[in-house]
């Protein structure tokens, strides 16, 4: 997978960072004044900048890639680790207990049952864990979406490959495509992981689902 700046990113994945993806995921923390917030995998800072518009006292962007948060530096009530989630979750993290975590298009990147018990050790009792994720396992056939975004033309392919792995390209016209690969993990699955450690509550809409899980 090519290393992208936000600049980048915004435009190719243009179909996943309109506002109201954002937006529609924190409606479910409630209101942010005074609160500490923890964006996961944050890239770009949609969550982070939202979350402080909304109120956030301080919040706390982890991301491993220096490309994606070069354009945040210096922003007020925003700190910054450039890091793999992998590596630092273990630890506690500055600026915590954290009343609410966020994870936007990113989960199915990092989970595993362990992590997720880290999560919650990040978290104050009543805190709030959202994500949003998909319900509905691809195909192993390559399936190609085309549309129309901006003045420009895209294409995505997405697929399975084997049991618990999922293969997707993006495609932009006048760009260079840029691939991912990320894991299936099951509504069961989620589940299983969350509810040692969380009130859980699911909402879908259409193959996409988010998480709101209240720290136990």
């Amino acid at each position: 997978m090519t290393s992208l700046d936000y600049t980048q990113y915004s435009q190719l994945y243009a179909r996943y960072v309109r506002p109201k993806r954002t937006q529609v995921l924190l409606n479910g923390c409630g209101p942010f004044r005074g609160l500490r917030v923890l964006d996961l995998c944050g890239g770009g800072g949609r969550v982070s900048l939202e979350a402080i518009e909304r109120g956030a006292e301080q919040v706390l962007l982890v991301d491993a890639s220096p490309q994606m948060v070069q354009h945040l530096a210096n922003t007020p009530k925003l700190s910054l680790l450039v890091a793999p989630l992998e590596t630092v979750l273990p630890d506690l993290l500055p600026g915590g207990p954290f009343d609410v975590v966020v994870c936007q298009q990113a989960i199915n990147l990092w989970f595993c049952p362990e992590l997720i018990g880290r999560v919650r050790a990040q978290m104050r009792e009543g805190g709030v864990f959202v994500f949003d994720t998909f319900w509905q396992q691809p195909c192993p056939v390559p399936v190609a979406k085309e549309y129309d975004l901006g003045g420009r033309r895209y294409q995505e392919l997405m697929w399975s490959c084997g049991e618990h792995v999922v293969e997707h390209v993006q495609v932009c016209e006048g760009m260079a495509s840029h691939s991912m690969r990320f894991k299936w993990v099951s509504p069961a699955q989620f589940r299983a992981a969350l509810e040692p450690h969380f009130v859980v509550e699911e909402y879908r809409e259409g193959r996409a689902s988010i998480y709101r899980c209240t720290a136990r």
